[in-house]
């Protein structure tokens, strides 16, 4: 697994390639530690696009991020999830909780209208 993040106006997008499976999921938390730890970073994007699959260890690294950037009023999506993402992520209701966009030009539309900054 290879992550990577970017700036985009003021969101921090991680590109992630390969498969969310507990030791690269490790890897992936370490990585992005010190910005769920930053209290001016209050919006993350993670870029699944070259993601095939994800286990219970990386769906709760979308959790903690999620919940991270919430105590803080901050926004955290995901865009990019393919189809059996989806259904690993709707199978246990995490659908409902995390915000989801087909695209990262969505997301971003969406997450410069946000009242975050």
């Amino acid at each position: 697994m290879k992550i990577s993040h970017r700036l985009v106006d003021d969101i921090y997008v991680f590109d992630i390639i390969g498969d969310f499976f507990t030791d690269d999921s490790e890897k992936v938390e370490h990585y992005i530690q010190p910005f769920l730890q930053d209290d001016g970073v209050l919006k993350i994007l993670f870029n699944c696009e070259q993601v095939d699959y994800i286990d219970s260890f990386g769906m709760g690294l979308l959790v903690h991020a999620h919940k991270e950037l919430g105590k803080r009023r901050g926004f955290f999506g995901i865009c990019n999830p393919n189809d059996t993402i989806m259904d690993v992520l709707e199978s246990v209701g995490l659908n409902s909780m995390l915000n989801f966009y087909a695209t990262e030009a969505d997301a971003v539309m969406v997450l410069n209208k946000s009242k975050t900054n």
